[in-house]
């Protein structure tokens, strides 16, 4: 089901990205009416005319035309804007304005064009390849590694009894690594399981090991077997499809294909709509994010339903035990060394989605900080400077838009800051007329913001319309906005790696509780709110439209954390069901 394609979704998406672009041509050619506005327009039209209709749509080269003018023409406002200040100190103070408002804009204009990376195309050739792979002439030797750390020993059994089903015709086993979990009744009935099946499943107990996750990965390959080519990673909660294998393996045989990341899906979303609207926020970057950049090698590998080649990772030094996205951290170390990252979006595993409000934060809080610390150590890779090996522009520009993807967190984070700073300035009575004009900037990257967020969400809910999930969806991905733009924080003032574990098991929460959890957002929702009604009679228009979007945007985190409780029950019954064709049939 995941593979359809919706054609009234896909072109709705399409037109809401391609708007804010005719805007622009509109500005131009009406409002503005001068020379360097008519070579714009030429420039645009002759971009537009002298593209050829190949693997792009003609229309996908113009409109990045129109994204870089209106970008280089914001910051030129600002510019204009600090030049006329009167005074040094004034200077100093609309250019702290100028530089953040602009920051955000660019970052906005970044995300519009991550976005046409996917739906700018006509042809996915990588993806066409990739369904057509034909069988091996041998099938090589595969391990599952299962990683766990104090995880409900019902759910580990479960997830490899369903291992256990591979219709694999080459030689596979099981190997499951208990990482440093204190309770022996956690990890006694697993591995008491695991000794049923001999030597088709080796368990192994690790105590007081270092590295996390992914330290107990390093140690699990050193102790494989010789025979084993590959090695497929699976999270503890995470039910297999039978033909996972013949699916994934056989793109390997490709000698240059150094792993193949297949979606992370989730089960007992369905009949809840709630449910619904966090899967498809997962789906926002599996259907928009991954398939563009597939077909220019710039996939990473998320470290779940994923195989990757073990001289791959042995050649890389391991996997990263600094880092707690240890996945995407050895993605770009491979890539850099010229391997091929493939990425089949063909579902065939599920898992569990986090249930409750501060599990959801957890995650996203551990992917954005160790994304962060990935750029940090890898920053000359990513500016193009040798730093033992390459990446290529189009590799550059996907992680780039991988970083950017959190970095646009930033934007209602930072906007609810300017605009504070300019209602105490106006309150000071000093209400500065130029740092008024440059609200302008945050205000129009909030609104390019959510006209972004929007067309991501239509393409991630193709297949479901009813608009109650698409808002959910979208309000689900607002209410992290303030965790991640923390976690980003947090990873560029200190190097300190934070492993927070996903909880499997949902917990009774007190209302004091409930409220704790996103007490950051309910504060600044409030914030908003009374910033939005004092500007009403006290500041021009646009300053109550800053704080409306904003108090929006905040309060979308006590939304979603009441929304989790009064789900609590349909969450207790998610369970662990066989896993069913109907969830993860291509």
């Amino acid at each position: 089901m995941f593979d359809k394609r919706s054609p009234g979704h896909h072109s709705a998406a399409v037109l809401l990205t391609m708007l804010p672009a005719v805007g622009w041509l509109y500005w131009l050619a009406v409002y503005n009416q001068n020379l360097p506005s008519y070579c714009s327009l030429g420039l645009i039209c002759t971009t537009f005319l002298l593209s050829k209709t190949g693997t792009w749509f003609r229309w996908t080269p113009a409109y990045v035309v129109c994204v870089a003018q209106a970008a280089i023409a914001v910051v030129w406002y600002a510019v204009n804007i600090v030049l006329r200040a009167e005074s040094f100190p004034e200077e100093l103070w609309v250019a702290l304005f100028a530089s953040v408002g602009c920051i955000l804009f660019l970052i906005v204009a970044a995300s519009m064009l991550d976005l046409v990376w996917f739906l700018g195309r006509r042809r996915f050739p990588v993806r066409d390849a990739i369904r057509q792979c034909e069988p091996p002439a041998t099938w090589p030797g595969v391990c599952f590694q299962v990683p766990a750390y104090d995880e409900p020993p019902e759910m580990v059994i479960n997830t490899i009894s369903q291992l256990m089903q591979q219709d694999y015709p080459g030689k596979w086993m099981v190997q499951v690594i208990d990482n440093n979990t204190p309770d022996v009744l956690t990890w006694h009935p697993v591995r008491d399981f695991c000794a049923e099946y001999g030597d088709r499943i080796a368990f192994m107990h690790l105590d007081n090991w270092p590295g996390h996750k992914a330290g107990a990965l390093n140690e699990g390959i050193r102790r494989l077997p010789s025979w084993v080519e590959h090695v497929a990673i699976v999270d503890a909660d995470y039910l297999v499809a039978p033909d996972f294998l013949q699916m994934v393996v056989r793109q390997l045989a490709d000698i240059r294909v150094a792993f193949v990341q297949t979606p992370q899906s989730y089960h007992g979303w369905r009949g809840s709509r709630f449910r619904e609207s966090v899967f498809y926020m997962y789906e926002e970057y599996y259907q928009t994010r991954k398939p563009g950049r597939r077909e220019v090698n710039g996939v990473i590998c998320v470290g779940t339903m994923a195989v990757i080649r073990r001289s791959a990772i042995e050649e890389a030094g391991f996997w990263d035990e600094t880092s707690c996205t240890e996945d995407a951290e050895v993605s770009v170390r491979l890539l850099g060394n010229g391997w091929l990252g493939l990425y089949d979006d063909r579902v065939k595993g599920v898992g569990i989605m986090p249930l409750d409000f501060n599990g959801l934060r957890r995650q996203r809080f551990r992917w954005a900080l160790g994304m962060m610390h990935i750029f940090r150590k890898h920053w000359r890779l990513l500016f193009g400077l040798p730093q033992n090996g390459q990446l290529t522009l189009s590799q550059q520009l996907s992680l780039w838009g991988l970083a950017n993807q959190y970095l646009a967190a930033w934007v209602p984070v930072a906007s609810i800051g300017l605009l504070t700073l300019a209602v105490g300035d106006v309150m000071l009575g000093n209400g500065s007329v130029r740092v008024q004009a440059l609200l302008l900037l945050p205000l129009a990257a909030l609104f390019l913001q959510v006209w972004t967020t929007i067309a991501c969400i239509l393409l991630a809910t193709r297949d479901d319309t009813r608009p109650i999930v698409i808002a959910g969806t979208i309000a689900v991905g607002w209410s992290l906005s303030w965790v991640t733009a923390w976690a980003c924080i947090c990873a560029f003032v200190s190097r300190r790696v934070v492993f927070l574990r996903t909880p499997k098991t949902g917990r009774d929460s007190t209302g004091w509780q409930v409220l704790r959890t996103a007490l950051p957002e309910t504060v600044l929702a409030t914030a908003s709110t009374l910033l939005m009604l004092w500007s009403l009679e006290k500041c021009p228009g646009y300053f109550s439209l800053i704080a409306g979007l904003l108090a929006i945007m905040f309060a979308c985190a006590p939304l979603v954390t009441i929304a989790y409780v009064r789900n609590k029950r349909e969450s207790d019954k998610i369970g662990i069901p066989k896993i069913s064709e109907h969830e993860t049939s291509a």
